[in-house]
């Protein structure tokens, strides 16, 4: 299973086989290349994090309805109008992120609505991997 999405602001993927997860992504200026081979189980935490909410969006509605009661009207309404956008738009299309705790690293990806599936299932199989009798060989 592959699933490609974005990690330090660049195209990043996370391939998930048998008994080895395989993260490739760059960071950096100039890009540096990341490639991390590992175990499912060697994953402590793998936790898929959904934010359906905006902050800026309640934050915006908040400060335009005290404009709205201080009578400063159009200012508030049109604070409001974009608050309310803000919440509207994170409801329809959420921000997820597959983050995976490795101890001494913490992988990040921002998964795309289509990998959403794919990104639990990965969770999933973290979290019931068990420990091997014999290490597995790593790429």
């Amino acid at each position: 299973m592959l699933l490609i999405g974005r990690a330090y602001g660049r195209e990043a993927s996370l391939e998930l086989t048998i008994d080895s997860l395989i993260w490739r992504a760059s960071r950096g200026d100039p890009p540096i290349a990341e490639n991390i081979a590992t175990t499912p189980h060697d994953v402590r935490v793998a936790r898929l994090i959904t934010l359906r909410w905006s902050p800026a969006g309640f934050v915006l509605a908040a400060i335009g309805a005290v404009l709205i009661s201080t009578d400063t009207t159009i200012l508030g309404a049109i604070l409001v109008a974009i608050g309310v956008a803000l919440v509207a738009a994170r409801l329809a299309k959420p921000r997820r992120f597959l983050a995976l705790d490795l101890g001494a690293r913490t992988l990040a990806l921002d998964v795309p609505p289509v990998g959403a599936a794919a990104a639990q299932a990965i969770v999933d199989r973290c979290a019931s991997s068990v420990l091997p009798a014999s290490p597995p060989t790593l790429p």
